[in-house]
């Protein structure tokens, strides 16, 4: 049971790390892009599908980055925000040299965050 309990913190702390990483990536990368993940994901009670998470937010700087969440979930599942900061923070961390791309998450890859762009 030791040994479990030291392999899950070992676990928690790499992807404690990963995260932290993925963010400062991010931030180095584009700075509309941050800004639109932070009014996306801010929202704590984001459900895909849903409209909120399909339609996204914009950043508020002149709309040059849209953060989404489409999929066909079924049930409709629940993606707490600290999932959503992380998980965008590493779409956009190994997306394009802007910080675009899209990453499939959850069961069967029903959710699919996307970071799109204007330009910039």
């Amino acid at each position: 049971m030791k040994l479990i309990a030291q392999v899950l913190f070992a676990f928690l702390a790499v992807v404690g790390f990963a995260s932290a990483d993925d963010k400062s990536v991010c931030a180095g990368k584009n700075k509309h892009v941050m800004n639109a993940i932070d009014r996306f994901c801010q929202k704590t009670d984001i459900v895909v599908p849903s409209g909120y998470a399909n339609s996204g937010k914009m950043s508020n700087n002149g709309g040059k980055a849209l953060v989404t969440i489409s999929g066909g979930c079924k049930p409709p599942m629940w993606v707490p925000s600290k999932y959503c900061y992380s998980q965008m923070y590493h779409v956009c961390a190994t997306g394009g040299k802007k910080g675009h791309g899209n990453i499939a998450y959850g069961p069967n890859g029903c959710q699919l965050f996307e970071i799109t762009q204007n330009s910039f």
